[in-house]
């Protein structure tokens, strides 16, 4: 049975433990000083972040947030992750994941979700336009480390 709810902290442990295997199979550094597990629970604080039990297990896991205003002045739902465990994969979590993002989107009154995926990402996109999504032509751009600082130093 998968049940797709809000994080708890109860679910900590178990979710730093999935997003370790993340940061392992996107072949990241991590980035967390400290416990993995008081950074979920301190970020959760300021993002949403959903959960996917698959018996009882937390199998996935979606983050994302709410922003305003972009053209027409309206919000929307900005989703940051979504990570299914090697485990628990073609088990239909992630679209369920997706599900309550647009869901909890609509309920907020926002119209419209986005997000991105690397271009090389086939298996998503896939995943993705099988959802009705659309890819843009946005350009993403990234900014850290000495960059970031540049940037940041840059105010009086």
């Amino acid at each position: 049975m998968i049940i797709v709810r809000r994080f708890e902290e109860s679910d900590a442990d178990n979710l730093a433990a999935l997003m370790m295997e993340m940061v392992e199979f996107y072949s990241r550094p991590l980035a967390v000083q400290g416990s993995v597990r008081d950074d979920i629970v301190k970020q959760a604080k300021n993002v949403h972040i959903l959960v996917a039990l698959a018996n009882d297990q937390v199998a996935a896991f979606a983050t994302y947030g709410f922003l305003y205003p972009v053209a027409g002045l309206r919000s929307f739902a900005y989703l940051q992750q979504i990570y299914v465990g090697s485990s628990f994969r073609r088990l239909g979590l992630a679209k369920q994941l997706m599900a309550f993002v647009a869901r909890d989107c609509r309920d907020k009154g926002c119209t419209w979700m986005e997000w991105n995926t690397g271009i090389h990402n086939t298996a998503a996109r896939t995943f993705y336009e099988g959802l009705g999504a659309k890819g843009s032509e946005k350009i993403a751009f990234e900014l850290e480390g000495a960059e970031l600082n540049k940037l940041a130093d840059m105010i009086d």
